[in-house]
């Protein structure tokens, strides 16, 4: 997400988003005139304590929050000086389904109602006004690239919403853009060659050195035979 602040005050702005009730976020970093804030995991209370003495002693500062319902987060920019611009950038991970062969990725363009303004009235800080960003027009639009790493050749790409896409064996590029927001929910599916092909996937963290691996395996599962056998007659 970016932000602009095109008034004569610092303000805080509110962005609230959803995300499949499977995903989790595992990172989530600022860049504000030419630096670059990561973010740390603290406890619910006590990062709202950080934020809120960051807000009242002038600095910047950047909040994420989970909603109770687990499908709703809220970034909250405070002091975001006039003219600045601000980019939000959130990494998570999440299980996509499997329908028919393909792989499905959903990208939901709205929240409930009721939880949108639960999340929007939640009061993080007291010192400056508070501006809910998203929904509505959009500046400048909205763009979506998806980059598809198969173990086998994709098939064939399809989605809800007009979109572009390029196919190259196991590799598929999908982009989607508009001059507003989402009219519906993006959901593409992807249709693999061979889906229930065993596969691995190894990767590796640059900062921690960390590796993880992930096998699936589907069984073959033979049809029985349910045909009527023939008997003799005696």
């Amino acid at each position: 997400q970016q932000y602009r602040n095109g008034g004569d005050t610092p303000i805080e702005a509110k962005y609230v988003f959803p995300l499949d009730e499977r995903a989790a976020v595992c990172a989530f970093e600022a860049f504000i005139n030419g630096k670059h804030v990561v973010g740390r995991v603290e406890r619910k209370e006590e990062a709202r304590k950080q934020y809120k003495a960051a807000v009242a002693a002038g600095h910047g500062a950047y909040l994420m929050d989970e909603e109770k319902s687990g499908e709703v987060f809220m970034v909250t920019v405070g002091n975001l000086p006039p003219g600045a611009d601000c980019v939000i950038k959130l990494t998570y991970v999440t299980e996509l389904s499997l329908v028919g062969g393909a792989i499905v990725f959903r990208l939901p363009a709205s929240v409930a109602p009721a939880a949108r303004e639960a999340a929007e009235t939640t009061s993080t800080q007291k010192t400056t006004d508070s501006v809910v960003a998203g929904g509505g027009a959009l500046p400048g639009g909205m763009s979506a690239q998806l980059r598809v790493r198969a173990a086998c050749d994709v098939a064939s790409v399809e989605s809800t919403l007009p979109v572009r896409h390029k196919l190259s064996g196991g590799r598929a590029l999908v982009e989607y853009r508009s001059r507003s927001a989402l009219p519906k929910d993006l959901e593409v599916r992807v249709a693999l060659a061979e889906p229930n092909a065993p596969r691995l996937w190894l990767e590796t963290d640059e900062r921690s050195g960390a590796t993880a691996a992930v096998l699936t395996l589907v069984p073959a599962a033979a049809a029985e035979d349910t045909a009527p056998k023939r008997g003799r007659a005696a």
